[in-house]
Formats: C-alpha cells, structure tokens, sequence
C-alpha cells in the first residue's frame, strides 16, 4: 500500500507537479512584469499581499505536509492490519478473535479518517486565509484603480488589463 501510494505520488509530482510550476512560473513572471509597466503604484498592493501568502504558506503548508505523511502512514498500517488478519484468517478462526480483529481494523481505519480530516480542514482554512488575502487584494486594487483612473494616471481599459494581471498571480 505504501508502495503504491507514495509512487503514485511521486510520479504526479514528476509529470503534472513540475509542468504546473514551470508554466505557472512563467505565467507569474509575465504577470508582475505588466502590471509594473502599467502601473507601479498599483503593483505594490500585490508586492505587499505576496509575501504575506508566502508566510501563510509556509507556515501552513509543513503542517500540511506533516499531516499527509501521517495519512500515508495511517493508510499503510489499515492495509498491514487487513492483510495480517485475512492472511492468517485460520489462526483467527481458530482462537475465535474475528471480533478483537474486526477491533483492530476499525480502529486503524478511524485513525486514518481522524488524520484525513485533521488534514482536510488545515487545508480548507489555509485556502479560506489566501482566498481572503487576495479578495482583500482585489478590493484595495479597484478602490485605489479608481483613484488612479479618476486622477488621470490610469485608463479605465489598463485598469481591466491590471485586474486581470491580478486574477493571472
């Protein structure tokens, strides 16, 4: 189990992980750069949220890590439960411990969903943090946008273009 689960894994890691990054690498680059050239004082609304999701991220994201090892692990000790008890199912039937080994397997199956959901919602609040983090990004940049187009240093169609930057980070 943890063989199988850990090399499937790896290989989207490999394959689409790497991909997702170099592309969106690029993309993040591109971004920032025009939103630069279109308007300097708005990019520093994001210069400052960006750091900010990186610390998040951070600190959020060893937590997360920590408790998906611990899923793998939990998953690989219910699969070594079942397949000890299935294995040896005479010896069971002959000491008559089908229920200490029905026991056993639930308990290593609550264990796992208690670790899944532990890291379900670490990774639900890490997402509302961020998603919040940037909607009040998104606010700040249409208000001080605004300003900017009514004061004469922005059109309204680089504002557009500015948003959309935005959304592409």
């Amino acid at each position: 189990s943890r063989l199988t689960n850990d090399v499937g894994a790896v290989r989207q890691a490999v394959t689409r992980v790497l991909i997702d990054l170099l592309m969106h690498g690029f993309s993040l680059l591109g971004s920032i750069a025009l939103m630069v050239l279109l308007n300097w004082r708005l990019s520093i609304v994001i210069f400052v949220t960006i750091p900010t999701v990186m610390l998040i991220s951070r600190q959020l994201g060893v937590k997360i890590r920590v408790l998906s090892r611990s899923v793998q692990d939990r998953l690989a000790e219910t699969t070594a439960v079942a397949e000890e008890a299935l294995t040896g199912i005479r010896v069971v039937k002959a000491f008559a411990r089908e229920s200490y080994e029905t026991t056993r397997y639930t308990n290593a199956t609550e264990d796992l969903f208690n670790t899944a959901r532990k890291r379900v919602v670490v990774t639900a609040v890490f997402s509302s943090i961020i998603g919040m983090l940037f909607l009040f990004a998104m606010v700040t940049i249409f208000w001080f946008g605004g300003i900017e187009v009514l004061e004469g240093r922005l059109t309204t169609g680089d504002l557009v273009a500015f948003i959309f930057y935005a959304f592409n980070i």
